[in-house]
């Protein structure tokens, strides 16, 4: 085991550290034909990864013995703690080729010899600029974003054209070679040649304990060495592992649409259909906690891209309307408190207008309504309530002939559901990436139409992924809420999800157009009144890890 050092400190001879592309020829031809010029010429020693690091085959065949199950990762913490935390620490001075395309790691790695208290020269000598301006005062780094350049303590300029022969690209090379000579001559005095650890930050300060614990002062560049390197490696793996970050998955939705048509048709082939269309849209709640849909013979692509449209029109109205008819939405049961009126509400990034059953409206008058919008679009979104309605009776019709193998499984009397409806705006924030954190739903059935990516459902809660979710024209999404999942004996899963942020600014808002269902009085399940059957669930205590989770999700922001 390497012995612990609080300094490290460089070499008699003055080390430099080559930073720069290495993916093709011309890279590495012109990084080894620098490097000759710095030693042969000047007596430097350079340390050139792609001569002194490593190859990735020979680490790859010298780790094979240990049997480590990801060898690519492996590969990767060698190399990354073999250049930030050993060639750059033992180097004085960090030269940097900052031509275009810039290299990511090339910017890393003078960004951390900055940070360590290197000497670093950026030098430039490319034509293209992707941020280039016409004049020199105001583009003193020749195009090149600002944010690499400022983390140079020295930063050189070479405007010549791209020259035409051997012979004048030594030249310029030479040019090159000189003005970093005597830059550092100039200067070099000016930067410690020892890095104390306790000075740096944690993650400077691991990556460079890693470093000690796979390379010694002692050890030399070659492959012959790589056996120890690997047998370190080995033995010190879940240690020197601690610097990759905690990794959150995103896989792509299946695009597995199930067609509900045939549960509004009345054909005897439509009939027999039922069945296999029930069992798809099961296997699909099962298999992804959501499944798509369409019900063109309800609900088709113009009426659905028309009621968006009215959703849009609906956030347009002014401020004081908007906080005229605002509530609480920290209330917890607002459907009681209000009534099941609707009502304008608003969080910190999203704002919702939520309409309860048209006939409970206990009590609103028609002026109420219209000081909020006109009674044409009232009427339209009376409609589209009323559809949404049946709509939740088939799926519910669809989950009984699938979990029972009949359709007497949720049995509805006087069609008696509880269906908020309700339109969401998530405008574009750039203070947030999630906009809307993890929740259930507690509902029975969300039903949702979304006009941008935004949704997404967890997939693996111990390791973060998320599965995106969208849905195109006519297509809405179908996820469980608490209710059902209580009501079928956790059979269906309550979906965990959220809803993240536009990318860029220049996105439309996100527009969501969502029924919560819930299961009225009169839907019976075995005899008994749901309502029933969940309350004595609900008394049992069953959220409690759920809430949990919840819990944890939003504490972690």
């Amino acid at each position: 085991m390497l012995s612990k050092v609080s300094t490290m400190k460089v070499q008699t001879t003055m080390e430099i550290y080559g930073a720069g592309s290495l993916f093709n020829l011309r890279e590495t031809h012109f990084n080894s034909m620098l490097t000759k010029l710095l030693e042969d010429n000047e007596g430097f020693k350079v340390n050139l990864p792609q001569r002194d690091g490593f190859e990735f085959s020979n680490l790859s065949n010298s780790l094979k013995p240990y049997q480590i199950k990801d060898i690519n990762s492996a590969i990767q913490e060698i190399i990354f703690y073999y250049d930030l935390g050993y060639l750059i620490p033992k180097s004085q001075v960090i030269i940097a080729n900052l031509d275009e395309p810039l290299d990511p790691g090339v910017d890393i790695e003078i960004a951390h010899a900055f940070l360590l208290g290197k000497m670093v020269i950026g030098y430039r000598n490319d034509s293209r600029g992707p941020f280039k301006v016409n004049s020199t005062d105001l583009d003193p780094f020749r195009g090149m974003h600002f944010f690499p350049a400022l983390q140079c303590t020295h930063f050189i300029n070479q405007s010549v054209s791209p020259p035409k022969t051997h012979y004048e690209g030594l030249y310029e090379m030479k040019r090159l070679v000189d003005k970093i000579v005597e830059i550092i001559k100039q200067d070099v005095k000016k930067y410690s040649p020892e890095i104390v650890k306790s000075k740096c930050s944690d993650k400077v300060r691991q990556i460079l304990e890693g470093a000690e614990l796979l390379f010694d002062s002692h050890w030399k560049n070659g492959n012959a060495h790589l056996e120890e390197i690997c047998k370190r490696f080995n033995e010190n793996k879940e240690k020197l592992g601690q610097i990759r970050p905690i990794q959150f998955n995103i896989i792509p939705a299946k695009d597995n649409v199930v067609d509900l048509n045939c549960f509004f048709e009345i054909s005897e082939e439509s009939v027999k259909k039922r069945k296999e269309t029930a069992m798809s849209f099961l296997k699909n709640l099962e298999n992804d906690g959501c499944s798509k849909i369409t019900c063109s013979n309800l609900i088709s692509k113009e009426e659905l891209c028309n009621y968006v449209k009215l959703t849009r029109e609906v956030f347009k109205i002014s401020k004081d309307i908007k906080e005229k008819y605002s509530i609480d939405r920290e209330a917890k049961d607002y459907a009681k408190k209000y009534g099941f009126r609707s009502k304008l509400g608003h969080e910190d990034n999203f704002e919702y207008f939520i309409t309860g059953n048209f006939h409970k409206l206990n009590g609103w008058t028609k002026q109420e309504f219209t000081g909020m919008m006109s009674e044409d679009k009232l009427e339209e979104i009376k409609k589209f309530h009323s559809k949404m309605n049946k709509l939740s009776l088939v799926i519910l019709e669809a989950l009984g002939l699938s979990l029972k193998n009949q359709d007497s499984f949720l049995k509805n009397e006087n069609e008696d559901v509880w269906n908020d409806l309700v339109m969401i705006n998530y405008p574009w924030v750039n203070h947030t990436r999630v906009v809307k954190a993890g929740h259930y739903d507690y509902s029975a059935l969300a039903i949702l139409h979304t006009t941008n990516s935004g949704l997404q459902f967890e997939v693996d809660y111990e390791n973060g992924v998320w599965k995106d979710v969208t849905t195109d024209e006519g297509e809405f999404v179908v996820n469980c809420g608490e209710m059902l999942e209580a009501l079928t004996n956790k059979k269906l899963k309550s979906a965990f999800h959220r809803v993240i942020s536009a990318p860029y600014e220049e996105f439309d808002s996100r527009i969501s157009v969502l029924s919560f269902v819930n299961l009225g009085k009169g839907m019976k399940i075995n005899g008994e009144s749901c309502w029933e059957f969940y309350d004595k669930i609900l008394k049992s205590n069953q959220n409690e890890i759920r809430k949990k989770k919840i819990d944890d999700f939003n504490s972690q922001g």
